[in-house]
């Protein structure tokens, strides 16, 4: 792998981003990145609201309420087809 190559090709990429939140998330991730030795942790850059779902739907699936992959497959499936 060249890595000079890779650095200018994610260069591209970030620069074609216009989604302020998914800079933040990025710009974040470098900083812990290079601040630690430690594996950065992808749950801590994600905004708020999308942990709040997440231990919402954790809580959930401990509670048993859940639905079988299966049974949602079959349902939007359908919907999807037409």
């Amino acid at each position: 792998m060249d890595i000079s190559f890779e650095k200018l090709h994610l260069i591209q990429k970030i620069l074609l981003i216009n989604d302020e939140q998914l800079i933040n998330a990025v710009a974040n991730f470098i900083e812990k990145k290079r601040n630690t030795s430690e594996e950065v942790d992808g749950f801590d850059l994600l905004p708020g609201a999308v942990k709040d779902l997440i231990k919402i739907s954790q809580q959930q699936l401990k509670e048993g309420k859940s639905i079988p992959l299966g049974e949602v497959m079959a349902k939007y499936r359908y919907h999807c087809q037409r």
